[in-house]
C-alpha cells in the first residue's frame, strides 16, 4: 500500500486544500468533510465532489460548502 497515493476522504476528516486544488478556489480552504460524492472527469483531470463545513483558521465553523477537489491532491500525508 502506497502512503502517497490518492485516498478518499471520509466524513469527519479535516482537509487543508490549496487554492489550486479545488475548483474556483480563492486561498487555502480548511474543510471538515460531511459527505463524499462522485468523481467527475474533467479536461484537467479527475475531481471529487465533497460537501463539508468550511473552518476559519481558529477552527470555528464558517459555512457549509460543496466543492470539487483534485483527486491527485488527496494524498495520505495531507489528511488529518
Amino acid at each position: 500500500m502506497s502512503a502517497r497515493g490518492p485516498v478518499t476522504p471520509k466524513p469527519g476528516d479535516l482537509l487543508k486544500i490549496h487554492e489550486d486544488n479545488y475548483r474556483f478556489g480563492l486561498g487555502e480552504l480548511i474543510l471538515r468533510v460531511t459527505e463524499v460524492r462522485e468523481v467527475q472527469q474533467l479536461a484537467d483531470g479527475d475531481w471529487l465532489t465533497v460537501t463539508g463545513v468550511q473552518l476559519a483558521r481558529n477552527g470555528s465553523d464558517v459555512e457549509e460548502r460543496e466543492i470539487l477537489v483534485r483527486v491527485c491532491s488527496l494524498a495520505r500525508r495531507g489528511q488529518h
